[in-house]
């Protein structure tokens, strides 16, 4: 079951970047735009409906998740990440999202 509102893992990763942001300043802006990224992608299949609130996958359990984390992590821990890494994360995440809400989506087929 997925969860709506408050109760929501969004919701929450939306608040602690945001008290991150506030209270440690020299954190990488990069780690918190792919977290950011990743709460806009699961936002966006939620609100257009793409994801069953009966049955769709938790949150947590999205590869999409675990990617923009991992990355918000590594590039906390080194700093030197290249900038281009972030936007093969974003891509990722928004290209994931993307597939998922679009992947029963017909399209008739010429031949």
């Amino acid at each position: 079951m997925v969860k709506q509102g408050v109760k929501t893992l969004e919701f929450w990763t939306t608040l602690a970047v945001g008290a991150i942001a506030i209270f440690w300043p020299q954190f990488p802006k990069e780690s918190l735009a792919a977290i950011i990224a990743w709460v806009a992608a699961r936002s966006g299949q939620k609100a257009f409906g793409f994801v069953d609130p009966q049955t769709g996958t938790a949150s947590y359990k999205t590869t999409e998740f675990w990617v923009a984390i991992i990355f918000a992590v590594a590039k906390a821990v080194f700093p030197d990440i290249p900038q281009d890494a972030l936007y093969a994360v974003m891509t990722y995440v928004f290209g994931r999202a993307g597939v998922k809400a679009l992947e029963n989506f017909n399209v008739p087929k010429k031949g």
